[in-house]
């Protein structure tokens, strides 16, 4: 297989066989999956696995695509047909709307067990492209709904990531709304601070920011610039410690949240 092959490999679930198929204009190799833990694990990324029964687990299994995407690769564009939905089993994604000036505006970040792709219509109302090199758990959208009326835990899961979805949208307009670069800054590390605690993570943690600092500073509102001054001033007050280009580790909590509320 070359290695062009490789970047778009699917991992057709139940399916003992191999073809070549062609979605969204990409083509893409269809492939059994390894072994039955592989599958499983991906299963497990699902947000709402811990409450699948064991015939709701099996029918995700008969309907889903484990993708490998590369960075940058686009996975889904703002106005193309809703076919698929999506949840994270590796990997980080940006989400993005193209804007009336020809321009894009980062609208959201997502990461492992994050689900994106269900939408109310028939086309996609944002566009999503891999952050990093990402693989994803993907489901028939029709399917998938069969699913949703057929098992409540997987209705009462949906209902909370569209409640989890709205509260990220408030999130962000809550961020752009604050007065001062540095409020902004503050505000977002603080988000995915607290994003780390609500997953269990011990408090040293460092945050992964695996996006471009660009991309972090189209989000927040901020030139580049600002966003990288006002990052070199909260580690020089001590509220935060860059351990790598992509880990930071918050020092000071409490700290944080001060800044991020009022400065």
């Amino acid at each position: 297989m070359n290695a062009s092959a490789h970047n778009n490999i699917i991992y057709q679930i139940g399916r003992p066989y191999e073809q070549h198929s062609s979605i969204n204009g990409v083509r893409e190799v269809l492939i059994l999956a390894h072994n039955a833990a592989f599958l499983e694990d991906r299963i497990k990324a699902l947000p709402w696995s811990a409450a699948l029964t064991p015939a709701a687990a099996q029918a995700h299994l008969d309907i889903g695509e484990v993708r490998s995407v590369d960075r940058g690769e686009p996975v889904l564009r703002e106005g193309a047909s809703a076919d698929f939905v999506y949840s994270i089993a590796d990997g980080a994604l940006t989400v993005e709307k193209g804007r009336s000036a020809g321009d894009t505006q980062i609208v959201g970040f997502l990461f492992q067990g994050d689900m994106f792709g269900v939408v109310h219509d028939e086309r996609y109302s944002y566009s999503v492209r891999a952050t990093v090199p990402c693989e994803l758990l993907a489901l028939p959208r029709p399917a998938f709904e069969r699913i949703c009326e057929r098992y409540p835990s997987v209705q009462r899961a949906m209902l909370q990531m569209a409640s989890n979805e709205l509260a990220g949208a408030q999130d962000h307009l809550v961020i752009l709304g604050r007065k001062s670069a540095i409020e902004r800054v503050s505000s977002f590390l603080l988000m995915l601070s607290e994003r780390n605690s609500r997953l269990g993570y011990p408090a040293e943690t460092p945050i992964w920011l695996p996006m471009r600092r660009a991309d972090i500073a189209n989000y927040l509102g901020l030139t580049l610039e600002t966003f990288s001054r006002v990052f070199t001033d909260l580690k020089r007050r001590g509220v935060i410690q860059a351990q790598s280009m992509r880990h930071v580790r918050v020092r000071d909590v409490d700290g944080l949240r001060e800044l991020a509320e009022k400065c």
